[in-house]
Parts: C-alpha cells; sequence; structure tokens
C-alpha cells in the first residue's frame, strides 16, 4: 500500500480490522449477498457511522422508499439514536432516484436510460457534497439492461464516474445463491476495486452467517472468514484480528 494511501473507516469495528484501517478513498467496493444475509442493514450502518464521523453521504435506494428504508433501520438498530439529526441536517441523504418509478417496472426502462441514471445520482451527491455514496441494488439493472456486455460497460461507466470524482462508493448486489457452497463468481466481481462477500454456512440444522473480503485494490486485508451477527447494537464481526 503506498504510504500516503487514506481510508474511509466504515465505523464497523471487526470490518475496519479485517480492512486494516477501512476502504481505500476512492475505491469502488461490491457488497454482495443471498436473501436475508444483511446487505442493506450492513450498507446503513456503514453510511450511518460514516455520517456520525462528519463526512456528508448519500443513501441511494434503487428498490426501496427512503421512508421504508429508515423504518426498517430503526427496527433494526435502536441504539443508532442520530438518524433524524444526520438526515435533517443533511449530512446523510436517504432519496431515490427522480425516476424511481421506472426503475421499479422492466417495460419503462426504455425511458429512462442508464446515462440519465448516473446524472441523476450526481445531482443527488452535489446536493451535499457527498463523500460516501451507497447504491442500494445494482442487481436492478441486470433486468433494465439488453445483455451482460451491455451491463458490464454500463457498471465501468458507473464506477468511473464515481472514482473521478474522489468518491468512495458501496454499491450492493444480490447473489443468485444464499449458501456458498453454490457460489458462482459474478461479473461485476471482477468490475470494481473491492468485494466484500455475506453469506452463509449451514451444518446440520445450524445456519452461521459469515463475511469474507475477496479483494480491495490499494490495501492488505484479511484473508480469513468471519462470523457475523446482526444485533441492536449493530453488525459484531468476529475477526482473528480482534486483540
Amino acid at each position: 500500500m503506498a504510504p500516503d494511501m487514506t481510508k474511509v473507516k466504515t465505523g464497523i469495528e471487526g470490518l475496519d480490522q479485517m480492512l486494516q484501517g477501512g476502504i481505500p478513498t476512492a475505491n469502488q467496493v461490491i457488497l454482495t449477498g443471498g436473501p436475508g444475509a444483511g446487505k442493506t442493514l450492513m450498507a446503513f450502518e456503514t453510511v450511518y457511522r460514516i455520517a456520525l464521523s462528519g463526512v456528508p453521504c448519500v443513501y441511494v435506494s434503487l428498490e426501496e422508499k427512503p421512508e421504508a428504508l429508515v423504518k426498517n433501520a430503526k427496527i433494526a438498530f435502536p441504539s443508532f439514536s442520530k438518524i433524524d439529526e444526520l438526515l435533517g441536517n443533511k449530512t446523510l441523504i436517504i432519496a431515490n432516484p427522480p425516476a424511481y418509478d421506472d426503475l421499479q417496472t422492466v417495460e419503462a426502462s426504455g425511458s429512462y436510460s442508464f446515462a440519465n441514471f448516473i446524472t441523476n445520482v450526481n445531482e443527488i451527491i452535489d446536493s451535499n457534497k457527498a463523500k460516501f455514496v451507497v447504491l442500494d441494488s445494482i442487481s436492478i439493472f441486470t433486468f433494465m439492461l439488453p445483455d451482460e456486455f451491455m451491463f458490464r460497460r454500463s457498471m465501468l461507466a458507473l464506477a468511473s464516474s464515481m472514482h473521478r470524482a474522489g468518491i468512495t462508493t458501496l454499491f450492493t448486489t444480490e447473489l443468485n445463491e444464499s449458501d456458498i457452497s453454490d457460489l458462482k463468481f459474478q461479473a461485476e466481481f471482477f468490475l470494481f476495486d473491492g468485494v466484500i462477500l455475506l453469506y452463509q454456512l449451514v451444518k446440520g440444522e445450524r445456519r452461521t452467517y459469515n463475511l469474507e473480503i475477496l479483494k480491495m485494490r490499494g490495501t492488505d486485508h484479511s484473508r480469513f472468514t468471519a462470523p457475523y451477527e446482526i444485533t441492536p447494537e449493530g453488525f459484531k464481526i468476529y475477526t482473528l484480528e480482534q486483540s
């Protein structure tokens, strides 16, 4: 790692330990996992804790209305007492893109180009000069874009736009499988600077949730998997790096 490399601390202690201090600034990172793994909750906790540190943040929700997202986060994390304050002073903005309703209908996708989407997201980011952004979830574009080539090209354009602006971005995406034994590496894994994987392990009747950092450009990182749980105080990640 270059000696002048700066990092964005996620505020999730175990994750920052696994990343040896945080996500390198301006990295474009995938957070992926199967249904029920907690991708949206981890993305929310990350953006909440970074906003608490004074860094302006934006959470662009492509699949859920902002009020529903906030309500669910408050239920999951009752100890997050500053959500309304951060929203009120716009250190944290949670928004749908202007054409959110079109995104929900595949048939309407022809009226809303991907270039328009990037423009709309940039306008949201400019409204509070955000330095950390969550896009949840880019999986919706696999239905909107006509083929894998167009999907890959569009994701590269989106990531490049964020990188040029110096914005650190967390993109959530859905795995087709929730069990690691069935995992197939998806095209987007190879397009971004980092990949954080949430998955299940099932042994007999016991199901555990685990986190693994598959890659992270610009920094060394843990090569071990770490079990985690979601508590009212946030994610607890039990890493080998913990003292």
